[in-house]
């Protein structure tokens, strides 16, 4: 594959705490067959053994710092303010990258699309893959034009021009000030380019994922701000109270059960999911 030299990525993950899965991350980035990433780890002065696991690995970070922050948007504010990429993705300890190959070929896929790097989309995104405790899945992102209900793909598999994200940080008032940042960006008419291919693995035992309910609520306000259609309210409270119900069924029933019925639904229904590996 041909090594495309004309854009850089920074890619930076944010932690505290979590030296295990940091690990698995930094060998991950480390991987990456694109030359050109830049690649930052913000602590938040973690107390087991992250600053050693940094220290390992000092070749494949181009900057980290480990200070006490106000919450993982302060430390993702931190990033995006030292970044020098022209873009930056924002990868969690313990996420991970498909392949060694992936960020390559998507700037790659760019390089043979578009004529100049000053014609570069704002915004690219793509497909991602959640790993649940009994099996993993892929989500396909939803089209833009589609009515926003929240975000329709994951940080992780997002790769936003620095320029951009310097302009409108996280404000860190909502769980979910990560879907606050694209949808105002989103409003501002920014342009955005799909990836067929999914881009990131990640677990679901983030913030967001375990408060799902207040998630919901918080892109409603969000979305609100903006449009305030009778129809959006309806189509958010109608999505309030499936996320309600479906997340009652999660905490009173088993794991191993709960996710049964989730990989049955997805076998029937299809839609955005394809189960695509089973532990």
């Amino acid at each position: 594959m041909k090594k495309i030299k004309f854009a850089t990525l920074t890619i930076a993950t944010v932690c505290y705490n979590a030296a295990e899965e940091l690990e698995k991350t930094i060998q991950n980035v480390a991987k990456q067959t694109y030359p050109n990433i830049e690649y930052i780890i913000i602590d938040g002065n973690s107390r087991d053994n992250t600053l050693e696991i940094i220290g390992n690995y000092e070749n494949n970070i181009s900057k980290y710092i480990s200070e006490k922050d106000n919450g993982i948007y302060d430390a993702m504010n931190k990033a995006i303010n030292l970044t020098k990429g022209d873009y930056i993705l924002f990868m969690n300890a313990g996420d991970t990258f498909v392949s060694n190959t992936i960020i390559e070929e998507i700037f790659t896929e760019l390089y043979q699309k578009i004529d100049s790097k000053t014609n570069f989309p704002d915004l690219i995104y793509g497909d991602y893959t959640v790993i649940n405790k009994t099996f993993s899945e892929t989500v396909k992102a939803e089209p833009l034009e589609k009515t926003w209900t929240g975000m329709k793909f994951c940080h992780q598999s997002m790769l936003l021009k620095t320029n951009l994200a310097k302009k409108q940080v996280f404000s860190g008032d909502y769980i979910t000030s990560d879907f606050e940042q694209v949808y105002e960006l989103y409003q501002k008419g920014i342009s955005f380019y799909y990836f067929p291919k999914s881009i990131a693995n990640f677990k679901t035992d983030g913030l967001s994922s375990k408060n799902k309910i207040k998630v919901r609520f918080e892109s409603k306000e969000i979305v609100q701000r903006h449009d305030k259609r009778l129809k959006t309210a309806l189509s958010f409270w109608k999505l309030i109270v499936w996320t309600f119900f479906v997340e009652t069924l999660r905490n009173a029933l088993p794991t191993s059960f709960f996710e049964k019925l989730e990989k049955l639904k997805t076998k029937i229904l299809g839609g955005r999911k394809k189960i695509t590996t089973e532990e």
